[in-house]
């Protein structure tokens, strides 16, 4: 397999960054995705595995992104 140019799969991860992120928030703005059960968490987190897909965000930088509540149990 021929090895590809590392400023067009620069290129191409930048423009794969926008299309996911331009097509998530219209999924947002319209509530639904036409035409398909596809609300706006399911839009949200299909958006979230797809920049983790083409590598735009690393995996561990992806979980460490997670905003999670502080534990329920936890006492002074």
């Amino acid at each position: 397999m021929p090895e590809l140019d590392p400023v067009l799969l620069s290129d191409a991860r930048t423009l794969a960054a926008y299309l996911i992120f331009f097509g998530s928030y219209f999924v947002f703005a319209l509530g639904k995705f036409p035409g398909m059960k596809i609300d706006r968490p399911g839009a949200a987190i299909i958006g979230a595995v797809l920049m983790v897909a083409f590598r735009i965000v690393g995996a561990q930088e992806a979980l460490q992104s997670i905003d999670s509540p502080p534990s329920c149990c936890s006492f002074p």
